[in-house]
């Protein structure tokens, strides 16, 4: 088997897995697999997947997940989802599932039980896969079991899992909707964890937004600061931003800096492109003295009208302030150099 590379994508380990897979035989491969190493079940960190060994987990697991809907091996399905990570970086676990739905289904009902004896496992990242499965399953039989990993299990990103499951339930069966709802309201407003309740409001919405928004958190109000004056403005940041570069252009506004370096090129001041733009998240009134607020915006000049823009390598710093609801205002703090 070729080793892993660095920079080398899952889809390749994949590839390499399945070329070497195919030609075992039902009981090679499932010593395969009964072997892989699990993995990780802690929060991973984008860095953790500069270690090739972690891609070569990962293209063995799904490697196998594909081997096991193309063989029919139903048996595989457990030792395959105790492999399963906790977290996903990039959502490429979601896969797991296709090649154990395969599998099973000629086998009416054998997935549901299959996944609802998973949800026991002692490892966190098998049992979030397994509520995922009932959820898209959709089987009424996996209600209770839901429910109790949606209230009981110690791991918050599996009970967070387990709601998304029960509001799937309650939307594909009307008669399990107010009992769900009242159970999903429930967790929303009593789980101890923060992202499980914020979970639980996002189901809620979907089933009753009457009792969801009232546990959503108030949207921050911005700052404002009517008093400040400003030289220009705008209804945002972004508008107030470019109006301080139309300022310098006409002349409204000056910088000795900025004229030298035009007068120095044989350069007219240009409008700056959208993507030169960069004014930061609007701050939230946090109360006392105005938050800081500053816009950055590459300066551009050109020799004609119609010519093609040059960087000057000159920045504008600016400050913003929201005057109203309706209005940013904006002044040159500076013209600095790269």
């Amino acid at each position: 088997m070729l080793e892993p590379k660095l920079n080398e994508t899952a889809a390749e380990r994949i590839a390499i897995h399945a070329t070497r897979l195919e030609g075992l035989t039902d009981a090679d491969f499932l010593a395969v697999l009964g072997n892989a190493e699990p993995m990780p079940e802690l929060e991973l960190l984008d860095s953790a997947w500069d270690d090739p060994a972690m891609w070569d987990r990962l293209g063995l697991m799904l490697a196998c997940a594909e081997e096991i809907g193309r063989r029919g091996l139903v048996e595989g399905i457990p030792t395959l989802y105790g492999l399963a990570p906790l977290d996903d970086p990039w959502e490429l676990t979601q896969s797991i599932r296709h090649g154990p739905e395969l599998a099973a289904k000629d086998h009416p009902g054998v997935l549901e039980t299959i996944m609802r004896n998973l949800i026991g496992h002692p490892r966190s990242g098998t049992r979030l896969w397994a509520a995922r499965e009932l959820g898209i399953l959709r089987d009424e039989a996996s209600l209770h079991a839901l429910r109790r990993v949606a209230e009981a299990d110690e791991e918050p990103l599996v009970r967070e899992e387990a709601i998304f499951s029960l509001e799937m339930l309650a939307i594909a069966n009307a008669k399990l909707k107010s009992g769900l709802t009242t159970v999903i309201h429930s967790l929303a407003t009593k789980d101890p964890d923060q992202g499980v309740r914020r979970a639980a409001v996002s189901a809620l919405g979907k089933l009753n937004e009457q009792l969801a928004a009232p546990l959503r958190p108030r949207p921050a109000e911005p700052y404002m600061d009517p008093d400040w004056i400003g030289q220009v403005s705008g209804p945002d940041g972004f508008q107030a931003t470019r109006r301080i570069v139309r300022a310098l252009m006409t002349g409204d506004i000056r910088d000795d800096r900025l004229d030298h370096a035009l007068t120095r090129h044989g350069l007219t001041l240009a409008m700056t492109p959208g993507t030169g733009v960069y004014p930061p998240r609007e701050p939230t009134s946090a109360g006392g003295s105005a938050p800081e607020w500053h816009a950055k915006v590459a300066l551009f000049g050109v020799r004609a009208a119609g010519a093609t823009r040059e960087p000057l390598r000159l920045w504008a710093i600016i400050e913003l302030r929201r005057a109203t609801p309706d209005e940013v205002r904006a002044r040159l703090i500076s013209i600095d150099a790269d």
